[in-house]
């Protein structure tokens, strides 16, 4: 979870430091976590397909079963998470093999998925 939280701060600081520079921002991403997270096939959970977004979204903010996401996500945003993937801005679970991925190494391997670093 710490390590998702983290592509998904990686992916704000990269389009914040392109709006910085006057360049529109990545398109996967956005300087904030909501337009992060829900920028189109991104994050499999927020794809209107996906069975998990309607669960998500019955969901209140309050949910306990949020708790632990809730945590680590405010330590994220607050800058107290740190970062265990070395700077990625992707991922895949082990096993997967995206399109994206050809000719690139993971920067890190955290569990059973893989890091990279593919944008600006």
């Amino acid at each position: 979870m710490a390590a998702v939280a983290a592509v998904i701060v990686n992916r704000m600081l990269a389009s914040r430091r392109r709006l910085g520079q006057g360049q529109a921002a990545v398109w996967w991403g956005g300087p904030d976590a909501v337009s992060v997270c829900r920028a189109p096939w991104q994050f499999s959970c927020w794809n209107r397909s996906d069975p998990n977004r309607a669960a998500l979204e019955a969901l209140a903010a309050d949910a306990a079963v949020l708790l632990p996401a809730r945590t680590v996500a405010d330590a994220a945003l607050d800058g107290r998470l740190g970062d265990p993937t070395g700077g990625a801005d992707h991922y895949h679970a082990r096993g997967l093999r995206p399109a994206w991925v050809k000719g690139r190494r993971p920067v890190a391997t955290v569990g059973r998925h893989l890091f990279y670093r593919i944008g600006p």
